[in-house]
């Protein structure tokens, strides 16, 4: 047994070794994306994943920029104006319809399929790429303006032929109607990507076609949010969603290889052992049902007289057939008299469920008593 536990150990320590490893390198990068995520796409933060340069640029061409964390502050600022949402899963599907109705223009920032069906977009996820210099490709005079940049993140196609859908930059960029802006993530408007290829002429004509552009970075504090039906699920960021299946995906194909190394399980009978003290009290219960209460203190008695006779080493074969020995011997030892040991192990048959009940705690503690002195005396 312990040779197999040392071989199961050695086989599977290197998967719990890199199990772990991934769990910590998750963890670390929770907290440091934690860190990140407090600045993206903030107008006021000049971090690397914030947008105080173009909130700045827009600002030079007239257009007046408000940073808002509330949903019904956006709501209300909404009327005629840009609306740029950050995270659209934490505000959730039905306000983010409430805001593309009362909005010029809406720009969503990685949606999810129940926000782009909320918003009536037209259009679907398809897939996830790196963020990267791109063509657009597309007939959208915004982009052509633009030509390359940098995008990427979550890629859309449409799923209504008939409606007026431009999909730019291999999908990571689609407009639909003129009014609704899907981008697959929010690089292009970045500081640290602003100042690359055509990032700053598209990020000015995507957001600056307006007068008045609202910056609605959903706070999870947010009391309006609140009420809603939306699950704690809703709230994971699709990303780490498609992550998690990758992983559970991997895990279960390592325990599918770790198991064709170990080969198929091996069934081993065991021994099974039943102590006599577990036979006779089984018996002793099956005896009480039927009422049989002379059978049940027999059956109590006899095993509690051979499991004594062997403890004090009486002599004789038969513990019955010397009684006086084996009393005499177990009242010396248990400290008890003579007479509360022979109504023990030779009394009469008792006459209710109470006094059988009571012979079996009569005899569980004189063994108890001969067991305790036998150990101590062994040990003095």
């Amino acid at each position: 047994m312990g040779s197999d536990a040392g071989r199961i150990w050695r086989a599977a320590r290197m998967p719990l070794a890199i199990a772990f490893v991934v769990v910590m390198l998750g963890v670390v990068t929770a907290l440091v994306r934690g860190g990140e995520d407090a600045d993206a796409l903030d107008p006021q933060s000049p971090a690397p994943n914030g947008t105080r340069a173009l909130a700045q640029i827009l600002a030079v061409e007239g257009v007046r920029s408000e940073l808002l964390y509330g949903f019904d502050d956006a709501l209300a600022a909404s009327t005629g104006a840009t609306v740029i949402v950050s995270a659209p899963s934490i505000a959730g599907a039905e306000r983010i319809a409430d805001l593309a109705a009362s909005a010029q223009r809406i720009v969503l920032i990685a949606p999810s399929d129940e926000v782009l069906t909320a918003v009536d977009a037209g259009v679907v996820t398809a897939g996830y790429d790196r963020v990267d210099a791109r063509e657009p490709a597309c007939e959208n005079a915004d982009a052509g303006v633009a030509q390359r940049a940098v995008t990427g993140g979550y890629l859309f196609e449409p799923d209504e032929p008939e409606r007026r859908v431009d999909v730019c930059y291999e999908g990571s960029l689609v407009v639909v109607d003129g009014d609704t802006v899907i981008l697959g993530m929010g690089d292009p408007l970045m500081n640290r990507n602003l100042g690359e290829h055509g990032n700053a002429a598209l990020a000015m004509r995507l957001l600056g076609s307006t007068e008045s552009l609202v910056w609605y970075l959903p706070s999870t504090s947010d009391a309006a949010l609140s009420d809603g039906d939306q699950s704690l699920f809703a709230l994971i960021p699709d990303g780490w969603k498609f992550g998690a299946v990758q992983l559970g995906i991997a895990a279960v194909f390592l325990a599918v290889w770790r198991a064709r190394r170990l080969g198929p399980v091996v069934i081993e009978p065991l021994p099974v052992v039943v102590h006599a003290a577990e036979t006779t009290e089984g018996r002793a219960r099956l005896y009480r049902r039927t009422s049989d209460r002379a059978h049940a203190a027999d059956a109590l008695r006899s095993a509690a007289r051979a499991r004594i006779a062997r403890a004090l080493a009486v002599p004789g074969a038969a513990p019955e057939g010397n009684g006086d020995a084996l009393v005499d011997a177990a009242a010396k030892n248990a400290r008890i008299g003579s007479g509360a040991v022979r109504a023990a192990l030779f009394g009469a048959a008792p006459q209710s469920d109470g006094e059988l009940v009571q012979l079996a705690e009569d005899l569980d503690d004189l063994e108890k008593r001969i067991t305790k002195r036998h150990q101590e005396g062994n040990t003095t």
